[in-house]
């Protein structure tokens, strides 16, 4: 990863970016909702995740039509 590192750096900059940028928003998230599922069926927290994405989306778009 190093070499890589030193011989693409505009590529491997901007790939790492990308990486840092998510993993943030998956922290947030996490800070946000918490990190545990209440659910113990598989179904079920799949439906959980998802409801709290679209939560998460709600809230964003709502952020953005603001500022």
């Amino acid at each position: 990863m190093i070499h890589e590192a030193w011989e693409k750096k505009e590529a491997y900059e901007s790939t790492y970016h990308r990486r840092a940028v998510i993993e943030g928003i998956f922290g947030v998230f996490k800070h946000r909702f918490g990190r545990e599922v209440a659910s113990k069926i598989r179904h079920n927290q799949n439906v959980e995740v998802l409801c709290r994405v679209v939560a998460w989306n709600i809230l964003a778009l709502a952020y953005h039509s603001y500022a």
